[in-house]
Formats: C-alpha cells, structure tokens, sequence
C-alpha cells in the first residue's frame, strides 16, 4: 500500500509526495497537521498513487484526479521531455470499456492498467504505449 512505498529507500522527496497527496485531495494540511480530507483514503485512488509512487526516480510535476475507470493523470520529465501519464484501474469485467477508452487516448500518453489479475492483460489489445501493472503486498509489477 501506500505506507509501504513511502518506506522505500528510493529516497523520495517527502514534501514533493505530501504535496501531490494534498492536491489530490487525499489529505489536508494545515501547518504541520495532515489529516484524510474525508476521515478515511479511499482505497482505488491510494492503489493508483501506489503505482505513481513507483515509477517516481523524478519529482512528478503536477497531478490530476479523474473519474473511474481514468483515475489519475500525472507528468514528469522522461530523458528530457515532458511526458503524460494516465493510471486506469481495471476491474474485472470493465476490460471492454477500458479497451474502448483506450482507443480513443492520444498516442504521445502513457497508458498504465493497474489490473486486479495478470490474466486481464489477454482481454486488452497491446500497444506500445501501454504498460500493465499488478499490486501485490503493495509492491508493483509491470508488463509489457
């Protein structure tokens, strides 16, 4: 989860993290108190940072929350271009509206599918702009 990736030793810039989790509007902050904006996290959008939080060796520039199945849309820099980033989570059974929205995403964008199980990956066409992903313990693995 996402406690387990900030316990990495990727040496992550704690306030660059904090600020993303504030502006996403998973926490509030005032001073030096963070709370859940709400009381609790939920839980799609905290399995989704996790996969952000992966692939973060640079500052993630700016971040923003969107809809389900599209829950997060990030950008950071990749051998010195800016490069968009979208998180789907797909949940079983949602492989053909995925598919669907997928067709209609720019092609210079990032498509990352934070699936539920490996074997989802055969219901959705590849492409080179795609790249799967499985949470496990809080740990990511991606596909190609």
């Amino acid at each position: 989860m996402l406690a387990a990736a900030l316990e990495t030793d990727k040496k992550l810039p704690m306030e660059t993290i904090l600020r993303q989790l504030v502006y996403l509007g998973l926490l509030r902050r005032e001073g030096p108190f963070l709370w859940p904006e709400d009381g609790k996290l939920d839980a799609e959008i905290t399995r989704v940072v996790d996969v952000m939080l992966e692939l973060m060796p640079v500052e993630v520039l700016y971040s923003i929350r969107r809809e389900p199945p599209q829950l997060l849309t990030f950008f950071k820099y990749r051998e010195e271009k800016l490069i968009q980033y979208d998180i789907y989570l797909v949940k079983e059974t949602m492989e053909p509206v995925v598919s669907a929205m997928l067709e209609q995403a720019e092609p210079d964008r990032v498509n990352i599918l934070l699936l539920e199980d490996l074997r989802q990956q055969e219901l959705i066409p590849p492409d080179c702009n795609r790249v799967f992903a499985v949470s496990d313990n809080g740990k990511c693995r991606f596909y190609k």
